[in-house]
């Protein structure tokens, strides 16, 4: 399984997720704000989570504008 966490802000989903999924799933996280990404780096370092991908990019609909 695979979890995709979109505007992941400090992670707390991200978190849950990388926890609760077990083996073989997988975590990304997508978060455009450096400011936030540290921060939701942050708390991924601090429960010892290394499994979740975290991505510096944001999703739109084709054609939108990202926000």
């Amino acid at each position: 399984m695979t979890f995709v966490d979109i505007g992941a802000f400090h992670g707390i989903y991200s978190v849950i997720a990388a926890t609760r999924l077990g083996d073989g799933s997988r975590v990304v996280a997508f978060e455009p704000s450096q400011r936030e990404r540290r921060r939701l780096q942050l708390h991924l370092r601090c429960n010892g989570i290394k499994s979740v991908v975290v991505e510096p990019y944001t999703a739109a609909a084709r054609g939108e504008k990202p926000h």
